[in-house]
């Protein structure tokens, strides 16, 4: 299972050790919610900065106060500048300038951590996933965020084919509710596969969605709800059918 609640700094040095896959350490870093960047301030609203390294230029982010330091030491307290920006992984996977050469974690530090140009889409599909767990842990009690819900484009569902044809696969449930199983990334997929196979079930095939067309078709299937990430690595979020008639409805 991947331990989400890691610190940055620990599951580097766990995957540099081989004790944590590249997976669940992205996952970890897209988590964290007190990355520091630096940012030049225009009219209140701050812009990150990326600093050029050699004949190339680099986009930094810190894991916290003492990193940021030990920078700003090796490169001149002037170099990095004297403002910086604190919010989660999944916010500057997002935005930061992609026409950098390279994306480095704690820089200047034993356990820094590099991402190439080549790995950039991976780290803003893991926004994207994040972002939209995020929306779903909060969405019922702020009553916003629906339209990242409906907006993400990789949902999973599983199903499994008998003699009437393919079947939409469940989520575990003590009460024998018709709840179907979802997915936001592939770790809580992978989780969910491993499990029913384990308990017998084979000819399972995983279909990935967007949200309008995964949305479209909850609110035609009779369910009591469904559930996603069933099986971790975070919390299972339950919803009553009529949510998805609600993201359903954003779409027309």
């Amino acid at each position: 299972m991947n331990e989400t609640g890691v610190q940055p700094r620990r599951a580097i040095e766990r995957f540099l050790a081989h004790e944590m896959s590249g997976r669940e350490l992205l996952r970890c870093l897209a988590t964290f919610d007190r990355w520091i960047v630096p940012a030049a301030f225009s009219g209140g609203q701050p812009a990150f900065l990326d600093f050029r390294s050699g004949q190339s230029r680099r986009f930094f982010m810190f894991s916290g106060p003492e990193a940021y330091d030990e920078a700003r030491r090796q490169l001149g307290e002037d170099v990095l500048g004297d403002h910086y920006v604190e919010t989660t992984g999944d916010s500057i996977w997002l935005s930061f300038n992609d026409a950098v050469a390279g994306l480095s974690i704690d820089p200047f530090s034993k356990h820094e951590i590099d991402y190439g140009p080549d790995q950039f889409p991976l780290l803003r599909r893991w926004g994207n996933i994040i972002r939209v767990e995020r929306a779903l842990e909060k969405v019922l009690s702020t009553d916003s965020g629906y339209d990242v819900i409906r907006d993400f484009d990789r949902y999973y569902i599983v199903t499994r084919r008998d003699e009437s044809g393919p079947n939409l696969m469940l989520a575990p449930d003590s009460k024998g509710r018709k709840l179907a199983a979802l997915f936001t990334a592939e770790d809580s997929l992978d989780a969910y596969l491993n499990e029913k196979r384990s308990g017998g079930f084979q000819d399972l095939e995983p279909l990935m969605m967007t949200g309008p067309r995964l949305f479209e078709l909850l609110s035609r299937t009779p369910l009591d709800g469904f559930v996603f990430n069933c099986c971790g690595p975070i919390a299972p979020r339950a919803f009553a059918p009529a949510f998805a008639e609600r993201i359903s409805a954003l779409a027309t």
